[in-house]
């Protein structure tokens, strides 16, 4: 629901201009699906992913560019692990509280 004076967000012109990182984690994914089969992912708790998130972050920091064994960008697994763990992290507070976060007025 929008609220008063708030803007909706157009996502097709938001994300105008990030087509080639979009593929890229694409690529990740569809990497993720070949080695651990489609939706595997749904079944790992959300902790796990924002680990993955964090050992890619640390080997970009450590100026390690490429993952050794996707041979894909280490920032677009760190993307695609963060968007795994926002899904994941939903799903875990839909089940323990029975609502969509977003539907919460209080939170």
């Amino acid at each position: 629901m929008e609220r008063e004076g708030e803007k909706k967000l157009d996502m097709l012109n938001y994300m105008e201009g990030t087509v080639h990182s979009q593929k890229k984690v694409a690529e990740v994914f569809q990497y993720g699906v070949e080695k651990h089969g489609k939706n595997d992912w749904k079944k790992r708790e959300s902790r796990l992913f924002l680990e993955a998130h964090c050992r890619h972050l640390h080997e970009i920091l450590a100026g390690r560019i490429f993952d050794g064994e996707s041979t894909l960008q280490h920032v677009y697994h760190a993307i695609a692990d963060l968007l795994m763990y926002a899904e994941q992290s939903h799903q875990e507070f839909v089940n323990v509280f029975g609502m969509d976060k977003e539907s919460d007025p209080n939170a």
